[in-house]
């Protein structure tokens, strides 16, 4: 699917298969795809369904074909209301294969930063591509400013996941405190009109037992979930304190 939609640079990887792209076995196993489509506008159902339908139906001689289901749009949380769920049925060599859940969130523009492009070697054979994908410090901002709201509606975030992935880049040394702040900032521009907070959250105390098992799965040293926290909340506070100081 990838290949195919590599192809259109309009369509650009974001969320966690981007990450597992880059980390390989480090990272959270997930059959989904969190997709910007760019330099779109006032689009319908119908015309999502149709560009990727359009951009799907290559022969790339891997005896894949795509079924792409009515896209609904949702209001993701922490996400613009221009986010819409696709379903997608894999089939190869004529048989059911697999099912894909995209989530597309539609920009009007071209985005000027925060973007590169990740190595994918494909599953069925075929020759690698790259595919354009959401930059680490854009990547760690977008969690970041979840994270941040985790008490921002009627009830707490459950996107334990954020802090997850957040503990994980730290971990794993592969943040730049510079750009990690500076694109914290411009995410909470874009999404909030406003400055990122002074200090971050604790996490909701329910967070404990999932966040353990995502931990040991995807093997973060950092195991439980207030340990994960303070390792996050002491880079965040040190980036922007380095930013501020230069």
């Amino acid at each position: 699917m990838l290949a195919r939609l590599a192809r259109d640079p309009r369509w650009v990887l974001k969320g966690g298969f981007g990450l597992e792209l880059r980390l390989g076995l480090a990272a959270r196993t997930t059959k989904d795809l969190d997709l910007l489509l760019t330099e779109v506008a006032g689009l319908t159902a119908t015309d999502l369904q149709d560009l990727l339908d359009q951009a799907l139906d290559v022969d790339l001689g891997d005896d894949c074909a795509f079924g792409v289901r009515p896209p609904r749009q949702v209001r993701v949380e922490d996400e613009l209301p221009s986010t819409w769920r696709v379903v997608v049925d894999v089939f190869v060599a004529r048989s059911p294969f697999e099912t894909v859940t995209i989530d597309v969130v539609t920009k009007a523009s071209e985005p000027t930063e925060g973007l590169d492009a990740v190595a994918v070697r494909p599953m069925l054979g075929g020759e690698p591509f790259a595919v354009r994908s959401v930059d680490l410090p854009r990547h760690a901002a977008e969690k970041l400013h979840a994270y941040a709201r985790i008490y921002a509606h009627e009830r707490p975030s459950s996107r334990v996941k954020d802090l997850v992935d957040l503990a994980l880049l730290v971990e794993q040394d592969l943040l730049e405190p510079g750009a990690f702040a500076r694109a914290v900032a411009a995410v909470f521009a874009e999404r909030d009109a406003t400055d990122p907070p002074l200090d971050l959250p604790e996490p909701p105390r329910d967070w404990r037992v999932p966040f353990a098992a995502m931990a040991s799965e995807i093997g973060l040293s950092e195991r439980t979930l207030d340990a994960a926290a303070a390792l996050v909340r002491r880079f965040y506070l040190s980036a922007f304190d380095d930013e501020e100081t230069q």
